[in-house]
């Protein structure tokens, strides 16, 4: 981002929000949604390691809970299928086989590994 980040949702709450905050452009918007880097650290820590870049950008923050929008959740659908259905939306998947993976499966979504949404396939696809 050469001129800076307009916009970072943040799922993670560790050292990649640090980073876009350093990056932040001025005005710049952050949306809190989850904090997967301090699941399995026991208490969550006070904050970013460097706050004042949001001040420093005048950035702003804010948290975002999906459950807040549930009464909107048919709009969102109405919205968003024929975008998946046409390409325009995407998204990543890294599959995971067998039972036996799912605690490599667990590790890999906390150690960061994987790249888009975790998922765990009980077993092999059937032959075709």
């Amino acid at each position: 981002c050469p001129n800076g980040i307009d916009i970072f949702f943040d799922n993670d709450g560790g050292p990649t929000l640090d980073l876009a905050l350093e990056q932040l452009h001025s005005s710049g918007r952050v949306i809190l949604c989850g904090g997967t880097a301090h699941y399995a650290l026991g208490p969550v820590p006070s904050g970013p390691s460097n706050l004042m870049a949001l001040v420093m950008n005048s950035g702003r923050m804010e948290g975002f809970l999906a459950r807040d929008y549930l009464p909107r959740l048919p709009e969102a659908m109405h919205a968003m299928l024929p975008m998946l259905q046409d390409g325009r939306l995407k998204s990543k998947e890294d599959v995971q086989i067998g039972l036996r993976n799912m605690p490599a499966a667990l590790s890999r979504l906390f150690s960061g590994e994987n790249v888009g949404k975790q998922l765990l396939r009980m077993d092999d696809p059937p032959a075709t």
